[in-house]
């Protein structure tokens, strides 16, 4: 009986703002063309989850104060 095959995966949350960014970098990476060093394949599958993004996949909390989480 052989090893068990494995896939580690990592979990990250952004907020909004930050998922935004990342959209815009992933964006201006594609537009302008991948380093020859960068497999064009997870690229395209990060592009895919960072753009198409689903409402379900979003999570509210509530805050303590009305000024936390804004920019002081």
């Amino acid at each position: 009986m052989g090893k068990p095959k494995m896939k580690w995966v990592r979990k990250v949350e952004f907020t909004e703002d930050q998922s935004s960014v990342i959209a815009e970098c992933l964006c201006f990476i594609n537009d302008i063309g991948l380093p020859d060093h960068i497999d064009e394949k997870v690229f395209d599958e990060a592009f895919d989850v960072v753009n198409d993004d689903s409402p379900f996949e979003w999570s509210c909390h509530q805050l303590d104060s009305l000024s936390e989480g804004k920019d002081q």
